[in-house]
């Protein structure tokens, strides 16, 4: 006897079967209003009913076509029925499961009872095809026909794999919805511990951004606090310079108005060597007393012989000349004051050393001056023995 021919696909009166019963051939080669296509249009994959672009078919006929999971759902049922009524149909054996209770067929669209036997009466419609198309080859081959029996057998040999598989794939669907279901929980508790954890964050943002606020708050009352005490401390700065240097103004004042109480000169004409005559000229000439042996206060000037009242008061001058006995030049001097004449001195001896002297007290305000000048045609004589001097002093200050 010859072995059977097992193919992976045939075709039967213009539909392509395959044997993992799917439906991409007849999609990429069947239109899609062919009953074929809607009778099994359960066994498209996603991507095969996809392709079949109803939208595109009812935009080019101009009109609504019926969904194919209805009419697939009432042609298998209408077929399924006809099986189950004819117990002579080869099929018939497919409407008892095998723990041998009968199929349920529903109406409903979309069932699991309805979607079992679909891929039932597919297989059967498979093996029956199958079988079919065998026979023809062995008839034209002359080969020898197998057994009714043993096709049967074959039969039930493809739906207990088939119950088997489904069985598998139940127990696998069953393992990914608790997978899923473990996973789905524990994504929500992710996903509460993440907005516990973003509830927090918050909470500590706000509580920094609180503090925060407070520390700039007390720094800015901090630093205005630092910037109040700091100008009382520029302004108390001030005062007490103020105060200082009003101070030492004063302390200047008492400075000067006790060195202008201690006001005295003492100087003569020559400041050192041999005997000199000074003049005769023909004006009067300041004389410059050069020697200073005492000048407190500082108010005689030796470079041009000129005493300045410090302070108002009442002072004392003394002139004192000396001269040699000559009948053309007499000795003689006068004190002025602010160019007044005050005193004069006066000497005229032809031989000898004459000598003349005068001085009185003076009320001077500040900044008055008092100064010798030489009589015009007269001559005074010193030397190493400082005979011709000037000198005076404060007596009290008003």
């Amino acid at each position: 006897m010859e072995e059977v021919e097992r193919v992976e696909s045939f075709k039967f009166l213009g539909v392509h079967i395959s044997a993992d019963l799917t439906w991409s051939t007849n999609i990429s080669h069947q239109s899609l209003l062919t009953s074929c296509c809607t009778l099994c249009f359960n066994c498209c994959t996603v991507e095969d009913k996809r392709k079949l672009q109803v939208r595109a078919a009812e935009r080019a006929i101009g009109t609504s076509l019926t969904p194919h999971t209805d009419i697939c759902t009432g042609r298998l049922q209408q077929e399924a029925s006809i099986i189950i009524k004819e117990p002579s149909h080869p099929g018939h054996s497919l409407s008892h499961l095998p723990s041998g209770q009968d199929v349920q067929w529903s109406r409903g669209k979309g069932t699991k009872s309805n979607t079992c036997s679909a891929h039932s009466l597919l297989s059967y419609l498979f093996s029956a095809h199958s079988l079919h198309a065998t026979r023809e080859t062995d008839r034209g081959h002359g080969r020898v026909r197998e057994p009714e029996h043993k096709r049967t057998a074959d039969i039930h040999a493809v739906l207990r794999e088939l119950t088997a598989s489904v069985a598998e794939q139940k127990v696998r669907i069953t393992f990914l919805e608790n997978e899923n279901q473990d996973q789905a929980a524990n994504l929500e508790r992710q996903k509460t511990e993440t907005d516990q954890l973003k509830l927090q964050s918050k909470e500590q943002a706000a509580k920094l951004e609180t503090e925060i606020n407070q520390l700039q708050l007390q720094s800015e009352e901090q630093a205005r606090k630092l910037d109040t005490e700091i100008d009382q401390l520029k302004l108390q700065s001030e005062e007490q310079v103020a105060k200082l240097e009003s101070q030492k103004a004063e302390i200047d004042q008492l400075k000067h108005e006790l060195q202008a109480r201690q006001v005295a000169f003492s100087a003569s004409l020559v400041e050192h060597g041999g005997g000199t005559y000074t003049g005769p000229f023909n004006t009067e000439t300041t004389l410059i007393f050069k020697r200073v042996v005492t000048n407190i206060g500082n108010a005689y000037n030796p470079y041009t012989g000129i005493f300045t009242a410090p302070v108002r008061g009442v002072y004392n001058f003394e002139l004192t000349l000396h001269g040699h006995g000559d009948n053309s030049y007499p000795t003689a001097a006068r004190l002025f004051m602010n160019k007044e004449l005050i005193f004069t001195a006066w000497e005229h001896q032809t031989t000898l050393s004459p000598s003349a002297s005068n001085g009185g007290s003076l009320l001077l305000d500040a900044q008055d001056q008092v100064y010798v000048r030489l009589w015009a045609g007269a001559r005074i004589f010193d030397d190493y023995n400082h005979h011709t001097t000037f000198r005076g002093h404060l007596l009290f200050s008003m």
